[in-house]
């Protein structure tokens, strides 16, 4: 089987800050309630959390469709080994399975003699379907008292049906140029300007078809120095593009 995916949800995007604050002093007298250190301890939980693994529609689909290919349960509790398993693929998916919250930007004092009256941190969060409240909800736990969170841009997930009519004309148009590809629906953990139609009601699938070498990390070459794809493969996307144009 040669799997080609399409992207019928992505996961939302949004920015939040974690401020702490506490008083100002000089480095020789330590505090009881140091910004950096009550920040810091914050930024480690944040770290170290999982959010809850939570079944969309299109995580489902593509396990049940990867399952029935290669013999893999996709239980619960071998969830994390049967991705292992896909190799590359392994990273893309995995991180559609649950809410995600990455630091990415401390700030606080610029003298090291000096404890500063605040510090911050921001973060990158990645939010499945109909996962915002849950979201906040848990972020807010996890930080514990005593840190402001404080949120920026919130763009919610999009979600499309994954067996609409579109689905099959993609399959159509794949299996003329590769008879053992499959069209397999799925979560995309990043964000594209799909968000913006999916506010007026528009559903809409991320396709990209590549027939690329099985060792070749399609999905890491994204936004890279050196982004590139095999010249075939590039035939090969414009051989099935046309075909989609022409029939859908």
């Amino acid at each position: 089987m040669h799997a080609h995916l399409v992207a019928t949800s992505e996961k939302g995007v949004a920015w939040a800050t974690l401020s702490a604050r506490g008083h100002a002093a000089h480095g020789s007298r330590p505090t009881a309630d140091n910004a950096v250190v009550r920040l810091a301890q914050a930024v480690a939980a944040v770290g170290a959390h999982r959010f809850p693994v939570v079944r969309t529609p299109a995580l489902q689909r593509f396990l049940d469709v990867f399952g029935e290919a290669r013999g893999l349960a996709f239980t619960d509790e071998s969830l994390a080994a049967d991705l292992e398993s896909l190799g590359f693929v392994s990273s893309l998916v995995g991180a559609t399975t649950r809410n995600t919250a990455t630091p990415t930007v401390l700030a606080a004092g610029d003298k090291t003699n000096i404890i500063p009256a605040e510090a911050s941190a921001r973060l990158d969060i990645r939010i499945l379907p109909g996962e915002d409240e849950a979201l906040r909800a848990g972020l807010r736990e996890v930080v514990g008292d005593g840190i402001e969170i404080r949120e920026g841009r919130w763009w919610s997930a999009t979600e499309a049906p994954v067996d609409a009519p579109i689905i099959g004309i993609l399959q159509d148009a794949i299996s003329h140029d590769d008879p053992d590809g499959v069209v397999v629906p799925y979560l995309l953990p990043a964000s594209t300007d799909n968000k913006h139609f999916a506010r007026l009601g528009i559903h809409g699938y991320g396709f990209v078809p590549l027939r690329v070498p099985r060792d070749f990390d399609v999905f890491a070459q994204f936004h890279a120095a050196d982004e590139r794809v095999p010249v075939d493969a590039l035939h090969f996307s414009a051989r099935v593009t046309e075909r989609i144009l022409r029939t859908a």
